[in-house]
């Protein structure tokens, strides 16, 4: 049981850092576009 579940916990976490790092960039262009 542990270990499906363990698992299932990474691939969330791995979701949810892709979704920030994805936010991150967004926001760095949007800056980049308004103060250009």
């Amino acid at each position: 049981m542990p270990g499906p579940v363990n698992e299932s916990d990474g691939y969330v976490l791995l979701t949810i850092c892709a979704l920030c790092a994805t936010l991150l960039l967004l926001a760095a262009f949007l800056l980049l576009v308004v103060t250009a």
